[in-house]
């Protein structure tokens, strides 16, 4: 995003550092929700999206063809 603009990276950089303050705001909700087992509840967010990023990477990695300039 930065790249992109040749001026402004002042207000590029406040609205990146605005939406990682909403995300962390709101994985704090998340998690401090009253759980019966936070500790699972983390470890299955990680499982999960481990394999959701996965399972968008394989299929995107055959449609790219990323191996065909080898």
């Amino acid at each position: 995003m930065l790249l992109q603009v040749d001026r402004g990276a002042g207000t590029a950089s406040s609205l990146m550092i605005f939406l990682y303050f909403i995300v962390a705001a709101f994985a704090m909700w998340f998690i401090s929700l009253d759980w019966t087992g936070t500790i699972h509840v983390i470890a299955r967010m990680a499982i999960f999206s481990a394999l959701f990023v996965l399972a968008i990477w394989l299929p995107m990695v055959k449609k790219l063809d990323l191996n065909a300039g080898e």
